[in-house]
Parts: structure tokens; sequence; C-alpha cells
């Protein structure tokens, strides 16, 4: 952390500011670093206009004897939620207020071999949701929740490798009008160790997590990573384990129109695959992944015909998830300036076994295909461009190309920039009912003192 102040604003289409102000000191025996910064837009359509505002606020002190740290977050936001969770045809103007706040404070105590931070914590969030946003009492949400806890990481290097050991203990609250009044107590604990052959080349780390929750007991979690060093640039890698969820409060309680929530639902439980390659070298760097998830009891909102309107939420028997990631980058200079080429494809299939697709939720939202490329040049030593081309086509069929692009020019204390969203007008939804935005322009200033 050292002494800077910066200022970022911005403006652009829709009615578009954005402002932040950075400002960081260091005092002998301490530092203090705070941040402010605020989003606001007219929205690119009907009722999807916001207001955001955050706040973040990060000292330490005693720096030179037992160094503390303490974090502060603050984040507020307001925002027109337009067929944010209704289709278009239902005519609702939805609204939506949330605010989540973060206080934690911690402290490492370190000796040659062991290391072991201590940390406490309070989060709250609340949550307000109007059906319609000019008639509060036609449908109204509120959730307000709390967690508070503890937690305690540490580590230990030996001639055996480093073990890692730790435990988080909490409790979380939930005053809903919807929900009702409820609470959690949670506890986790892990354990891992990794292991170092054939003078580092090979690495193994078994581990094991235990949880327990007051409303679904006690769950273990073993896992396992393999990392092979096959050359200077090479390195091989996989890895497997078992995961585990527990229900929300909406998937349990939550009900309206269209939803039912369901206090029968069990756990989500899944036994996860991976292994890949990782290559670097001073112009190229490439990986390649594949992997595998096989999930039982997976949390889905479910129908009973295509003509219900109504889903509830279900574990469906299983669901198989596999596929591929590829990323690579090139690196070169031009009048000797550093430029960048790189490209990634994903690829994701979801198998609902023993359920009707066309009843379920889950398998409308998988994103199939995914190809993104993007190059980033230099022509000038102080300007600097960057352009974005992404297609995307889901497990449905319906698919969309998308253009971005942004230049920065840097003077000596202050940027220039222009961004460039989706160019060439591309419509398409990523999730849910909701049009993403039109093509826009944003125009950036910021300065550094």
């Amino acid at each position: 952390m050292s002494n800077t102040v910066s200022a970022n604003i911005e403006a652009g289409s829709f009615g578009q500011l954005n402002g932040s102000l950075t400002v960081g000191k260091e005092f002998k025996n301490s530092a203090i670093i705070a941040h402010v910064g605020v989003l606001t837009s007219d929205g690119y359509r009907k009722n999807s206009d916001y207001n955001n505002y955050n706040y973040f606020l990060k000292g330490v002190f005693n720096k030179k004897q037992q160094p503390i740290e303490v974090v502060a977050t603050f984040f507020d936001k307001k925002f027109g939620a337009q067929n944010f969770y209704t289709p278009e045809a239902y005519g609702f103007n939805e609204y939506e207020e949330t605010q989540n706040s973060l206080l934690g404070v911690s402290t490492t105590f370190k000796t040659d071999k062991f290391k072991i931070t201590p940390r406490a914590y309070w989060k709250r969030g609340q949550d307000i949701f109007l059906l319609k946003r000019d008639d509060p009492s036609f449908y109204r949400n509120l959730h307000i929740t709390n967690k508070a806890g503890v937690e305690v990481n540490a580590a230990y290097t030996s001639n055996y490798g480093i073990t890692g050991f730790g435990i988080d203990v909490s409790r979380v609250a939930i005053s809903s009008n919807n929900l009702g009044d409820r609470d959690r107590k949670m506890a986790n604990l892990f354990l891992e160790h990794r292991f170092k052959f054939a003078e580092g080349a090979i690495d193994i780390t078994p581990g094991i997590a235990v949880t327990y929750f007051s409303d679904f007991k006690f769950h273990a979690f073993p896992g396992l990573d393999l990392g092979i060093v096959v050359s200077e640039n090479l390195k091989v890698y996989g890895n497997l384990g078992v995961t585990y969820r527990i229900p929300t409060y909406t998937d349990l309680y939550y009900k309206d129109a269209s939803t039912n929530g369901n206090p029968d639902l069990k756990p989500e439980e899944a036994f996860a695959q991976e292994i890949g390659l990782k290559y670097n070298s001073k112009r190229f760097t490439s990986s390649l992944a594949f992997f595998n998830r096989d999930a039982t009891n997976l949390i889905d909102y479910v129908r009973t015909n295509t003509t219900d309107s109504k889903y509830t939420a279900t574990n469906i028997t299983k669901v198989n998830t596999k596929g591929f990631e590829l990323n690579t980058a090139y690196r070169f200079k031009i009048n000797n300036l550093n430029q960048m080429v790189s490209f990634g494809y994903n690829f994701l299939d979801d198998d609902i076994l023993d359920q009707n697709k066309d009843l379920s939720r889950y398998s409308l939202n998988t994103l199939k295909h995914q190809f993104i490329t993007r190059f980033t040049s230099k022509l000038f030593k102080n300007i600097s461009q960057n352009i974005i081309y992404r297609h995307s086509e889901r497990a449905i069929g319906t698919s969309y190309n998308v253009w971005d692009a942004s230049v920065n020019v840097a003077f000596k204390s202050f940027n220039l920039t222009v961004t460039a969203n989706n160019i060439f007008d591309a419509a398409y939804i990523e999730s849910g009912f909701v049009p993403m935005p039109p093509r826009s322009i944003l125009l950036g200033v910021r300065y550094g003192f």
C-alpha cells in the first residue's frame, strides 16, 4: 500500500455516468486505502435504469509489531428489473434494491515453518423486490440476512511437504416476509497435504473437507490434485473430488405465482474430474482442459407439463456435464511495441438423465459453444487498443455474435478512454428473459495524482 490518489469519470450512451475516487495513505505504523464508486444510467430499455454505489475501506495497523488488517465494504444497488423474473408478456414493471456489507478483522502469525491466519467477519444483506414498481402493495419481498463467523487457516512446512488446515464456524440468519425467520449454524474443517517427488517435478495433494449444517448434518468431501512438470514450459495436471451444495432458503421456501419452493429438497452432490495441460513460453501460452461432472439430486425448477406456468424446486435424479476449454495467446512486437492476439473456446454439454428436458429450466440456459478472440495492439507509444469478438451458441440452437472495442490514450498523469460495446447491435439474451444492451459508447478520463 502506498500514497496514491486517483479519480475516474466516464459518460456515455443511455445516460451512463460512472465515477470513482481512490485514496491511499502510508503512515509510520499503519496504512489506509479508501475507494468510492458510483455507476448510474437511465437504462437502455424500459425500466432498466440503475443507481449503484460502492464503498471500500481497508486499514493495516500496528505494522511494525503484529499487523492487524481491517476491511469494510458496502454495496448499494437500485435498479429496474424489467423481465428479470417474468416474461415481457406479463407486463410487470419489476424493481429491486439490494444492499451488501462486510466487516472483517484478521492478522497473521508466522514462524519459519508455521503460518496461521485467524479472521472474524460479519456479512449483512438486504433485498427488496417489487413486482410492480409503482405499486409496492401489489407484491413485495423483503429479505434481510446476517452471517457472523470466525475462521482460522494455517500452513505448516516440513521435510515432507506443506500441510494446510483450517476451520470456519458461522451462523447465518434470515428474516423475510416470504421465506420466514430462519437460522442455520455451520462449521467447515479442511485438511490437505502437498507431497513432492522427483525433485519437485511431481506434486500430489490429497485433501478432505468435513462440513456440518444444523439442518443437514455432517458431510465429507475428499479430493486429489496431481501436477507433473514435463519440461521447463509444459505442465500436465489433473484433479478429482466430491462436491456438495445444500439448498438455499429460496430453494426450500420461496413461493410466488410461478414458483414453488420445496422444504423436502435433498442436498446436491457431484463427483468432478478434470485433466489438462499448460504451456508457457516467452511468446506463446496455451492451456487445454477436459472435464466431467456427474451430479445427483441437482436442484432445478420443474413443471408438471408444457402448459403449466408454475415451476417447483425438484431434485433431478442425475445430470452429467462434460466438456473442454482451450485458451491460447501469442505475444509479439511491431516497431518494438508489444502486441498480443489470443483466443479461447469452451464446449459444454449437459445431459439431464431420467428427466423430461422440456419441463426443466436447467437445460434451457446451457451455453454449449463459446469462442472469444482478442487483439491487443499498440501502434504508438502512448496509444493502445483492444478488439474483442465473441460467438456464443446455446443448447436450444440460438446463437449470437458480439464485437467490442476500446482505445486508451495515456499521458503523464491521466488517461483518456473510448469504449464501444456491441458495435454491430446484436440482439441476444444471455439468461432468463432479459435482452442484453444494444450498441453503446462510453468516454472516460482517469487521473492519478
